[in-house]
């Protein structure tokens, strides 16, 4: 039997054991044990090759070819995929190839959220032989760093990525698992929690899946609002031309859940559905009925939607950049399950690398460096 990326789902709701900190490794040597007979091939969102991997790995909305080329567009990069395909091993990476301001070098991004590797193998040698394989394909192309944000569902151990970059864990995400009954789901969830769903039904508030666009520019006005009254980083300020490709592009795999209040749409979000997993994307409240807490009336909602419609697991996340706050105790109060949230950094040009950032290569810090840190961590 193949192995795979989805292991980690086998027991969602065992704590995983959780050290602040990083998994460092040597970047230095990696070239020379590369298995050359592994061919490494960079592949556009239109390959058949992107598609076909998909159906035969478990992945998220995030895989997707439409996703990766909406974020290319946001970028302002070119979205390739990075395809392994050999005996004992299938591998498939999305990533954003963008220019470095300032020079003629670029680096690689994965698209927002957690568009980590997936793959299938026999072993995790021959899984780590084909990643030391694509990071010495991408040196070779020229590219400067790579940045990408694994997904905290669908694991690949840790032993693949040893002697390539740096692993660096910045948190923990939450999951509900959607296999227990919903006994065991909503005993799961916070006392303050419930009280508060149970209030929302007794008050006839109203949530819904809206799959015909009918309120998808009220989610947007919300979403932005939100962002607003957050100071949320410049990031996070999606232009309304991106939703509605968002919308367009990823139509089944995309839907939005709305909140009703009094005849008004009180609160919204978006959330992903693709093999099994339900991601909460993202969401956004209306100002004057915060009190009434219709985001979790709303995450109450798709947790029962998505039970019914078979899915396995709903990924709520974490908080911001992966760090304990005030998101993080919120999305906390839905289940006890929590999953590491790691990003992997590779320095692939060293010596390009530290004159566009003016010190020597540090990828334990922000990441890349040459790129300057915004108010909260990547």
């Amino acid at each position: 039997m193949w192995g795979t990326a989805f292991a980690g789902l086998a027991d969602l709701c065992s704590c995983v054991a959780f050290v602040w900190g990083v998994s460092r490794h040597d970047n230095e040597g990696a070239v020379s044990r590369v298995d050359t007979t592994v061919r490494v091939a960079l592949i556009e969102p239109t390959d058949q090759r992107w598609r076909d991997t998909l159906a035969a790995i478990r992945h998220d909305f995030y895989h997707l070819p439409e996703y990766a080329s909406l974020e290319s567009s946001r970028l302002g990069g070119t979205a390739v995929g990075v395809y392994v395909d050999e005996p004992g091993v299938r591998l498939l990476m999305p990533l954003i190839r963008r220019s470095i301001p300032g020079s003629d070098a670029c680096d690689l991004i994965s698209p927002y959220g957690y568009a980590s590797p997936i793959a299938q193998f026999d072993d995790v040698a021959l899984l780590r032989g084909a990643l030391s394989a694509v990071v010495q394909n991408l040196r070779d192309s020229g590219s400067v760093s790579l940045f990408a944000r694994l997904h905290p569902i669908l694991e690949l151990p840790d032993g693949a990525f040893k002697d390539l970059g740096v692993l660096v864990e910045h948190g923990q995400t939450v999951s509900i698992n959607l296999r227990q009954n919903d006994t065991r789901q909503w005993n799961g969830i916070r006392y303050s929690h419930r009280r508060s769903v149970n209030h929302s039904e007794r008050s006839g508030h109203r949530a819904f899946i809206d799959d015909t666009g009918e309120h998808f520019d009220r989610f947007i006005t919300l979403y932005l609002d939100t962002m607003r009254r957050k100071n949320a980083a410049a990031e996070y300020f999606f232009s309304r031309d991106y939703f509605s490709g968002l919308r367009l592009g990823l139509r089944e795999n995309l839907h939005l859940c709305v909140v009703e209040i009094d005849g008004s749409i009180a609160c919204a979000g978006l959330f992903g559905e693709t093999d099994g997993i339900v991601q909460y994307h993202l969401s956004g409240d209306d100002e004057q009925t915060l009190r009434l807490s219709p985001s979790k009336f709303m995450i109450n909602h798709v947790r029962q939607w998505a039970t019914q419609r078979g899915a396995e697991v709903l990924h709520l996340g974490g908080g911001v950049g992966g760090a304990n706050d005030s998101l993080m105790f919120f999305k906390a109060g839905f289940s006890h399950c929590r999953r590491p949230f790691k990003t992997w950094r590779v320095v692939l040009d060293e010596r390009r690398y530290a004159e566009l950032s003016g010190a020597d290569p540090d990828p334990t810090g922000f990441f890349p460096a040459y790129r300057g840190a915004p108010s909260h961590a990547s």
